[in-house]
């Protein structure tokens, strides 16, 4: 198979790759006129292209039709969640993106420990391209900027599914029987967990506590969790589970 790389959607056979992409395929794989590559616009299409010229911030390369290949689920799955630290945060951005998770959204909770810096969102879209150029995903996770729980809880559209992830209080997360497909939502709180008035919040809001087993998962931990419970109703089992 050949490398792949991340471009700007376009309609144009003449391709041109800057900045870390023409650096990736200059500098570390070393590839130079006449070579493959797999090119990808993050919107769901792919081409194989033929490299034409190499330059020190820039190449140019020739793509055949550009043909649509989706692995993702039939409908989204959005997780709203508090951040993990440091490399943690690289780890649970690659894993929902390798999982299939359609958005991710940071969540500011009274509780956090971690809030985004400046260049932390930019950081982390740049995690979801070089993550989904690895798992084959031609889609990108939409990362958001940070949001509060009060206007996370009012996002979802009538009919998604909505989950707020309480390992203390929630009804364990089970998929009964198969239903009308929907999108899901989850709440991932922070380390300390969620407050009383944000649980409050999003219960008035119509989200559903749940758990996903006895175990205190960390936040990047509930976050793939989530994701996977998600996929799974999403594969047949789209109501919401019974205490």
């Amino acid at each position: 198979m050949s490398e792949r790389f991340y471009v700007a959607p376009s309609e144009n056979l003449h391709i041109e790759i800057t900045d870390a992409e023409a650096r990736h395929i200059s500098r570390v794989m070393r590839l130079g006129p006449g070579d493959k590559i797999c090119l990808f616009d993050g919107k769901g299409r792919e081409c194989e292209a033929t490299i034409d010229s190499v330059s020190k911030n820039k190449v140019t390369a020739v793509a055949d039709n550009w043909v649509t290949r989706s692995v993702l689920a039939a409908n989204p799955v959005t997780i709203y969640s508090a951040l993990p630290k440091s490399d943690r945060l690289k780890f649970m951005v690659e894993k929902l993106t390798e999982l299939g998770a359609t958005t991710l959204v940071p969540l500011a909770t009274s509780r956090a420990s971690v809030r985004p810096k400046t260049n932390t969102i930019a950081k982390m879209r740049r995690y979801v391209i070089e993550a989904s150029k690895q798992c084959g995903r031609n889609q990108l996770m939409i990362v958001h900027d940070e949001c509060s729980v009060e206007e996370a809880v009012q996002q979802p559209s009538e009919g998604e599914l909505r989950f707020v992830c309480e390992p203390h209080n929630g009804a364990a997360f089970q998929p009964t029987s198969p239903g009308k497909l929907a999108p899901c939502n989850f709440l991932v709180g922070p380390e300390g967990g969620f407050s009383d008035a944000e649980l409050e919040i999003a219960l008035s809001h119509h989200w559903r506590p749940v758990h996903f087993g006895k175990s205190i998962l960390r936040i990047e931990t509930a976050a793939m969790v989530a994701c996977m419970a998600g996929n799974d109703m999403l594969r047949g089992a789209a109501h919401p589970p019974t205490d």
